[in-house]
C-alpha cells in the first residue's frame, strides 16, 4: 500500500510541479481514500447530538420506540464498528472499499461512504 501511495504521489508531481497543494491532491484518489477510510475507524468526533424537529416513530424486533419532537438524540460514531453487531471487514481498513464508494453517486453510497443525517430527524 505504501509503494501505491509513493507512486500516486510521484505521478501527481509529474502532472503538477511545484510545492504541495490542493490541487495536487485532486491527482491522488488513492491517497484521498486512506485518509476517509483511517477517519472513518478512528473518528475525530466520536458522537453528534442532533434535536429532533419532528416525531419520529421506530418500529424494530416488534417494539415500538417514539421519539417526541424537540427531543435531543445522540449518535455515537464508532457504534457499527462495534464487534458484537458488525461483521468483520467493518473493523478492517480497507481503502479499495473507500475508493469504490467514492465512485458512487452520493444517493447510492454504502454506509461506509459516509455518514448522513436522516432527512426526519
Amino acid at each position: 500500500m505504501q509503494e501505491k501511495l509513493y507512486e500516486e504521489q510521484v505521478e501527481a508531481f509529474k502532472k503538477l510541479p511545484g510545492p504541495l497543494s490542493m490541487e495536487h491532491f485532486e491527482h491522488m484518489p488513492l491517497l484521498h481514500a486512506c485518509v476517509r477510510e483511517t477517519l472513518r475507524l478512528r473518528p475525530p468526533i466520536m458522537a453528534i447530538m442532533r434535536r429532533v424537529k419532528k416525531e419520529v416513530v421506530i418500529e424494530a424486533e416488534g417494539r415500538r420506540y417514539v421519539i417526541p419532537k424537540g427531543a435531543q438524540v445522540g449518535s455515537c460514531i464508532s457504534t457499527p464498528r462495534c464487534p458484537a453487531i458488525a461483521s468483520p471487514c467493518v473493523c478492517s481498513l480497507s481503502s479499495a472499499r473507500r475508493l469504490l464508494a467514492l465512485r458512487q453517486p452520493h444517493g447510492q453510497r454504502p454506509a461506509a461512504g459516509g455518514v448522513g443525517r436522516p432527512s426526519h430527524l
